[in-house]
């Protein structure tokens, strides 16, 4: 079993950044503001539910 954290994390720079390194996109969320404007991130934590994004 892996840690759905870290899964996300793969999946979102698979899907959206796959040129960029897994330190740089730490090193952008640190430097994120607090809050992320309103949006949301729910990873399926079960194999029988699904995640989203809110507030996009």
């Amino acid at each position: 079993m892996t840690l759905a954290a870290g899964d996300s994390l793969r999946w979102y720079r698979d899907t959206f950044a796959p040129h960029i390194f897994y330190t740089d996109l730490i090193d952008m969320a640190e430097r994120s503001q607090p809050g992320a404007r309103g949006v949301l991130f729910l990873p399926h934590l079960d194999p029988d539910t699904h995640g989203a994004f809110v507030n996009l």
